[in-house]
């Protein structure tokens, strides 16, 4: 007797461990805590009890279930997106420039509102409406639509990249560099003229100083 009790009591724990987990957004230590487990080892006990075919099971129905009242389809995900995404912002004001109150604006306006700012006499005037993200709201649907690869570059739609062989420029001459002697050295030039000089003659480099009184 004593055993069929602990039995139905565990099988208690897991039906409420599932439950809490859909309520909990999916955050397995705190459906632990919630369906009772002890707080310090919740995250251990989460994870063992995410690990079993019939919790998963129950999770599964649980979540079905909640789709399915809360009318969750593709579809109507699909359209809020595109609300979001091609929201003319005119369609916020009147024909003068005012701003419309909130119960003029049509239903696709209206869905694209992420927060309303009120003011003035007893907060009743709206002063200041915040729109929701429009470029996040494209980046969404491109890559539901797979319009980009993941690294954001256009995918390949057949078009082939065309190489041309084009022969390449010649390159400049490298320009001819004459070799240069090395200087003479002063001291053979000396003595090169000094011989000239013993044997009387005269450089012709050089003016006929006897010459020239």
């Amino acid at each position: 007797m004593a055993k069929g009790k602990s039995h139905v009591k565990a099988k208690a724990k897991l039906e409420s461990f599932a439950r809490q987990y859909v309520i909990n957004h999916l955050n397995g230590q705190q459906a632990a805590i919630a369906a009772g487990f002890a707080p310090k080892s919740a995250r251990i006990t989460a994870a063992k009890l995410l690990a079993k075919a019939n919790v998963q099971e129950r999770i599964a129905s649980l979540l079905a279930a909640q789709i399915k009242k809360l009318d969750v389809t593709v579809e109507r995900t699909l359209c809020e997106l595109a609300r979001c995404a091609y929201l003319d912002p005119r369609t916020l004001f009147r024909a003068d420039g005012s701003l419309k109150r909130i119960i003029e604006l049509d239903d696709d306006t209206a869905a694209c509102i992420a927060a309303v700012e009120m003011g003035g006499r007893g907060g009743k005037r709206v002063e200041r409406v915040k729109m929701t993200d429009k470029l996040r709201a494209l980046d969404m649907l491109c890559k539901y639509l797979k319009m980009f690869s993941e690294d954001h570059a256009p995918q390949d739609l057949g078009v082939k990249y065309i190489i041309c062989d084009m022969p390449r420029p010649p390159r400049p001459a490298a320009a001819a560099v004459s070799p240069q002697l090395p200087s003479p050295d002063s001291t053979q030039v000396d003595e090169h003229a000094n011989q000239k000089a013993q044997l009387g003659l005269k450089p012709k480099f050089l003016p006929n100083l006897s010459s020239s009184k």
